[in-house]
């Protein structure tokens, strides 16, 4: 399953989409973080990861 992780950047908000490859076997370690696509904005970071899920990969905004 992909998703994507929000880290601060500078004044602003960079949006990374990857996957974690889970541990295996004896490794106690964490799960190692593969990074795919980097944007500043949240709503491609979405849509790509629902591309990348099977969905549809329609740009969206949620709205209140």
């Amino acid at each position: 399953m992909h998703i994507y992780r929000k880290t601060k950047d500078g004044d602003g908000w960079m949006y990374t989409v990857g996957y974690f490859i889970p541990e295996s076997g004896d490794d106690l370690s964490l799960p190692q973080w593969v990074a795919l696509e980097d944007t500043s904005d949240e709503s491609e970071a979405r849509a790509l990861v629902n591309y990348l899920n099977g969905g549809q990969g329609y740009l969206f905004r949620y709205t209140k």
